[in-house]
């Protein structure tokens, strides 16, 4: 509810101030642990970043257009692709031969083709945009540790991924930041509270 107010907020003051190149310099997101974003997400879904594009919706609202290949869905209605639509643009463009148009939410994860993440998405909002639970604290990157399990980042080094959740694993427990094996997440994820 928050998220969509100051995403709110944030499209009113670009489109009020005209359309001009701008940068939002500060954003301001409550900590969440793991069980309060999987609580908000409406989605949740394994998958590699497969196109980029830039965008307006009708309304004229910038936005930045993500495309993935899923490989696994863990929460609500997945099909093997996924189209996420961020507040934003990634680069200027011109419109209209003279205002450059350039927002984008500071705290906004962005995505790169061939980039395999787990993203815990918030509903789409009635002009079709979404972001992950929490800002950054909702997409994790996955990568290979030294021992070539999958281990997942989000955005603030997982800090307060597993703070104030009750019947944590040890390592689960005691982890304070830095990535963590995508098994316990998945883990968490498909049986929440175990």
């Amino acid at each position: 509810m928050r998220r969509r107010l100051l995403l709110s907020l944030l499209m009113a003051a670009g489109l009020v101030g005209g359309v001009v190149a701008s940068q939002v310099h500060a954003t301001t997101v409550l900590p969440l642990n793991m069980e309060q974003m999987l609580a908000d997400a409406s989605r949740v879904f394994i998958g590699t970043c497969s196109s980029v594009e830039a965008g307006k919706t009708a309304e004229g609202i910038p936005y930045t257009a993500y495309t993935f290949a899923v490989s696994e869905g863990l929460k609500g209605d997945i099909g093997g692709t996924v189209m996420i639509r961020q507040f934003g643009l990634l680069e200027p463009r011109r419109v209209d031969n003279k205002m450059i148009q350039a927002f984008r939410v500071l705290g906004m994860p962005t995505y790169k083709p061939g980039q395999k993440m787990l993203l815990l998405l918030g509903s789409d909002s009635e002009l079709g945009l979404t972001s992950p639970v929490g800002l950054f604290q909702g997409a994790f990157t996955i990568s290979l540790d030294t021992e070539g399990a999958e281990v997942a980042v989000n955005g603030s080094d997982n800090v307060n991924l597993f703070r104030d959740i009750d019947n944590l694993p040890a390592v689960a427990a005691a982890h304070r930041r830095g990535p963590v094996k995508l098994s316990l997440l998945r883990g968490m994820i498909l049986q929440p509270g175990q």
